[in-house]
């Protein structure tokens, strides 16, 4: 009796860590010349943990900072994702924060989430909470403690006294990436809808036009913006100065001011630009406005220099370039750098595999055959061997993994892993993947004529199967499926299947809902890489939606896989 090995229909999904790695977390000194980052993003060639890390950039070239394995399961493991830094204006003092994830639903507002660290001359101090330090390196304020409702209550740290206050029921005001701690270790916060200037001893509540979900300050407590729910800034000079938006006609958001409150930057979308937000930048009197980023795949998050004349910012494709606020060019820090999302298909020899994300290239270009393990300067690696390319473009690039590949045995997976490296780029996007000797999925293909990606289609080929024109009982539909393994006759890698002779599948099984259905034919789909197609028979009783279920056996285990659902009439 073969043994069952079921395999969870899942797509390879990079999870969390998709949502760190293009770089992020920015934070740069006073004149620019230190840029920190937070990416999961790993050197090329260095075997780095996949989790989110800290990087430094400067003269001397780009260096990791730190990293941590993940120890442990989720709700007990160790702080490993590091998301975000800060340094001091000096570059004397660094800050990391770093969290874990929680999978316990309300019992998580008890959990304790994150952490910081900070480290000054060779001393290293940590603690519950995010972080973020005053310019000059002396005060910090930690918020987001675990435990209700401490997630409300406020640490100012004074790190040259040794001292420290604590105020509850409010929260922090910062925002993404501008600073909300002052000099002399006032912070802004919010409590009840209200802004105030808390310093310790005393708290002053700030008088605002319209309500604030956040807000950042200069240096000395000259110049305040804050942000309103619906995206726009105002800015606030203290001491009995007017109140005036920021750029009323701009939906301002995610300001910065500069150490002594001269210089203002923000995010808007353009008006004259159809792409993504862009930088923006003015005199805190509002004089001098101007663009200062005209970047076609858009800004994400930036950060400015203390002094105001320099910035920095990372884009939809993963560049870090360097910004000139007063002339407003533009340079490139970081080339673009590939991020995976997921990678989908049958991680079996011979199949197609399809890797979503970002940075992969311009527009798309289909590679002749047989294909290259170079293409428009991409290369995907599996366990360090180069992977046949078929497709790149902005947002995929599509593999086939090699016939030769030496399969795991029967019944088992062998974990991989999987990098695709652009250009030169330092950074190598990477996902871990289970390849195994049969492990069949369906897969979506634009078959010829048809101008969308398709399951299956009908007898006459003419049209997909779906809820308005569903599968009839005796029907003959054909599935598009991966990860079926080997065939007779075999085909090199690097081709498409011939038309004649067929290249055909060992028997496989297909269930459509509780019945059997008859299975006429299960072959490498000519003119197609990696493809297979099932030619099914529907059987008589079904309606409606119907699970699609496929079984095949190989080396003694039987392999068990959901392939999605069928629409039958």
């Amino acid at each position: 009796m073969p043994i069952r090995f079921f395999l969870i229909p899942i797509l390879i999904l990079v999870g969390a860590v998709s949502a760190y790695a293009q770089p992020s977390g920015l934070a740069t000194t006073d004149n620019g010349s230190q840029i920190y980052f937070s990416t999961s993003q790993v050197l090329r060639g260095s075997g780095e943990v996949m989790n989110p890390k800290i990087f430094r950039l400067d003269s001397n070239g780009l260096a990791l900072v730190e990293q941590r394995a993940q120890d442990g399961v989720p709700n007990f493991t160790n702080f490993f994702q590091l998301t975000s830094a800060d340094v001091s204006g000096d570059g004397t003092v660094q800050v990391i924060n770093a969290d874990r994830p929680c999978n316990g639903g309300s019992a998580c507002v008890h959990f304790e989430r994150w952490s910081w660290t900070i480290s000054s001359s060779g001393e290293k101090s940590t603690g519950s909470g995010h972080a973020r330090i005053s310019r000059n390196g002396r005060y910090a304020v930690i918020w987001g403690t675990a435990g209700f409702p401490s997630n409300n209550l406020l640490t100012l740290l004074d790190r040259v006294g040794k001292a420290y206050s604590v105020l509850s029921n409010a929260t922090y005001a910062g925002m993404q990436s501008g600073r909300a701690i002052t000099a002399d270790g006032g912070v802004l916060i919010l409590r009840q809808g209200a802004l105030s200037l808390w310093r310790g001893a005393r708290e002053v509540r700030i008088l605002t036009a319209e309500v604030p979900i956040s807000a950042v300050i200069d240096d000395g407590a000259t110049t305040l913006i804050y942000e309103t729910a619906d995206h726009r800034s105002r800015q606030l000079r203290l001491g009995g100065g007017s109140e005036v938006a920021l750029n009323s006609d701009m939906f301002a958001r995610d300001a910065q001011i500069s150490a002594d409150g001269q210089i203002v930057m923000f995010t808007a979308f353009s008006r004259y630009l159809p792409f993504g937000q862009q930088l923006f930048a003015q005199y805190a009197d509002g004089t001098g406005f101007r663009q200062i980023s005209a970047d076609a795949d858009g800004i994400v998050q930036a950060t400015l220099a203390g002094t105001g004349w320099v910035a920095y910012a990372s884009t939809g494709i993963g560049r870090v370039i360097g910004i000139d606020v007063r002339t407003g060019s533009n340079f490139e820090f970081l080339p673009a750098s590939p991020s995976i999302q997921l990678a989908r298909g049958g991680f079996a020899p011979g199949s197609a595999i399809r890797i979503f994300g970002k940075g992969f290239g311009g527009v798309p270009y289909i590679a002749l055959q047989p294909l290259p393990l170079l293409f428009r300067d991409v290369q995907v690696l599996l366990d360090g061997t180069a992977m046949p390319i078929h497709v790149v473009s902005p947002t995929e690039v599509r593999i086939q993994l090699p016939w030769e590949l030496t399969p795991p045995a029967a019944g088992t997976v062998r974990p991989a892993r999987l990098i695709v490296q652009i250009g030169d780029s330092p950074f190598d996007a990477a996902v871990d993947v289970n390849l195994a000797a049969i492990d069949p999925r369906a897969e979506p293909v634009t078959p010829p004529g048809f101008a969308e990606e398709q399951i299956a289609i009908h007898e006459d080929y003419s049209s997909p199967v779906s809820s308005s024109n569903p599968a009839k009982a005796g029907e003959i539909v054909h599935i598009y499926i991966t990860g079926l393994g080997a065939v007779n006759p075999p085909v090199a890698t690097g081709f498409g299947a011939p038309l004649s002779p067929l290249s055909l599948v060992s028997p496989v099984s297909i269930q459509i809902g509780a019945f059997d259905a008859e299975v006429l034919q299960v072959r490498l789909q000519p003119g197609l890489l990696g493809y297979y197609m099932a030619d099914v028979r529907i059987p008589t009783g079904l309606s409606g939606v119907q699970g699609l279920f496929i079984r095949e056996t190989y080396g003694g285990a039987e392999y068990f896989n959901v392939l999605g659902v069928l629409y039958v009439q």
